[in-house]
């Protein structure tokens, strides 16, 4: 068996329900699909994507309702994003009121469950300085 990232001229192979939802908003360079090919069979294929994520946005209890206050925050979050290279961002919306937000910003649902999996070992990541024990 073989690993290798196949190129954007052969993602037609990757049958339509192995597709992650995310390829349509990813710029084919900020993407792989890592595949296992047994002789011209596909096995298994795995995307790696280079994203932007926006998290944990806050705003103190008293300027909720204020779209002012999300709505710069957000602004700079994009120019941030667009300085990056970045054309898309996701985001992790839990309130009801928060997916209204970002709907009228015009954000689009994405059916998703994320988990995060580290890539460091412990030590190093207990070593970061804004780590919380």
């Amino acid at each position: 068996m073989n690993v290798r990232i196949l190129p954007p001229s052969e993602w037609h192979r990757v049958e339509r329900g192995q597709i992650p939802p995310l390829f349509p908003y990813v710029r084919p360079e900020d993407m792989a699909v890592i595949a296992v090919e047994d002789g011209d069979e596909l096995v298994a294929c795995l995307s790696v994507l280079k994203v932007t994520h926006f998290e944990s946005l806050w705003v103190h209890p008293k300027y909720r309702g204020n779209a002012g206050v999300g709505r710069r925050l957000l602004r700079y979050a994009y120019a941030l994003a667009r300085e990056w290279g970045a054309n898309w961002a996701f985001a992790d919306i839990e309130s009801d009121e928060m997916h209204g937000f970002m709907e009228r910003l015009g954000a689009v649902p994405v059916p998703l469950q994320f988990h995060a999996l580290s890539l460091i070992s412990k030590k190093e990541a207990e070593s970061w300085p804004l780590r919380h024990s």
